[in-house]
């Protein structure tokens, strides 16, 4: 088995973190022994897990003393008996594959370690034939997050499918990207999926230039949304019309406040969309001007000066 993250073997936004030798990784490896991690998921924390509970050989030069630290008492005791037992460490000698001489697979005394406990999946699916339903045309992801939220019956649409597959991502994008893989048609704004019959296949790059990025232009539109949907703010959040005469009516709905360490918002924009935070917003305080443009009457933006830490603060009212 191999664990990797999907953006490791294609990525348009961003073809530096591709795998070198990613043409014969897709050649010699079956496709059948392939996981793929979502893409803000630990690949080592699947890895470990899986090698804990099967008992298998880990083939890795990494320590994982940061893991390590994880541990405690007899956990911690279980978890350094596995590796010393069932890590194996390599090297190329001419393109040749040599494991560890001191590596010995492990006996049968050395296999009696406690499995980690590992999150299983629910065995509810419903919801996967039921998007497969609804993707068979384009349909925008606002809309789509709607239907399940009406259909399941959830406030976020990314509970229902976490629920019911045990995807997880920061967005439906990224969840529906990992359960269906290059079977995703996505447009080029990035608002519209659907799924395709043959998977996505990219035109093979001239051989005489560089292939570029083929990043749409970065609108207001795409990064604000690309935000709101880092920040999990709902649709029926985004489209709540604005109560300013909501002391009239005692059902309104209530302010909703959503926040995000905004060092964190720049890690999880440019997974998203390939491009840095600061290149589409000189400041924090450029970003929250900008959303209330887009949500006028609606939004209450803010960001703290007290720290490098602070918090983007967004209010729907």
């Amino acid at each position: 088995m191999v664990f990797i993250k999907r953006f490791r073997l294609k990525n348009n936004n961003n073809p530096k973190v591709i795998l070198e030798n990613v043409e014969i990784f897709e050649t010699e490896v079956p496709k059948s022994a392939i996981a793929h991690v979502p893409s803000r998921e630990d690949d080592d924390s699947y890895m470990i897990d899986y090698c804990m509970t099967k008992q298998a050989i880990v083939v890795s030069n990494d320590q994982f003393r940061d893991h390590e630290e994880k541990f405690e008492g007899n956990a911690k005791q279980q978890f350094v008996k596995w590796r010393n037992a069932y890590r194996c460490g390599y090297t190329f000698a001419l393109d040749e594959f040599f494991p560890s001489p001191s590596f010995s697979v492990p006996s049968v005394e050395e296999s009696n370690i406690e499995s980690r406990p590992i999150s299983t999946k629910s065995d509810d699916t419903t919801i996967v034939p039921w998007l497969e339903k609804k993707l068979q045309n384009k349909i925008p992801i606002a809309s789509l997050s709607q239907f399940i939220m009406k259909e399941f019956g959830v406030d976020n649409p990314r509970e229902a499918i976490l629920k019911q597959t045990g995807t997880k991502g920061k967005t439906v994008r990224l969840q529906l990207d990992t359960i269906f893989g290059e079977r995703l048609g996505v447009s080029e704004d990035g608002h519209k999926i659907w799924l395709i019959d043959s998977p996505r296949k990219d035109p093979a790059p001239n051989k005489q230039t560089q292939p570029t990025n083929s990043n749409p232009e970065m609108t207001d539109e795409i990064a604000i949304s690309s935000i709101l949907d880092i920040l999990e703010v709902p649709s029926k959040v985004r489209n709540r019309k604005s109560k300013w005469l909501g002391w009239l009516n005692p059902w309104a709905p209530q302010p909703q406040s959503f926040q995000i360490n905004y060092a964190a918002l720049g890690h999880h924009f440019k997974e998203i969309t390939g491009q840095k935070l600061r290149d589409v917003f000189s400041s924090p305080q450029d970003l929250c001007q900008r959303i209330e443009i887009a949500y006028p009457g609606r939004v209450t933006a803010a960001f703290g000066l007290i720290t490098m830490e602070d918090d983007l603060h967004l209010t729907f009212s």
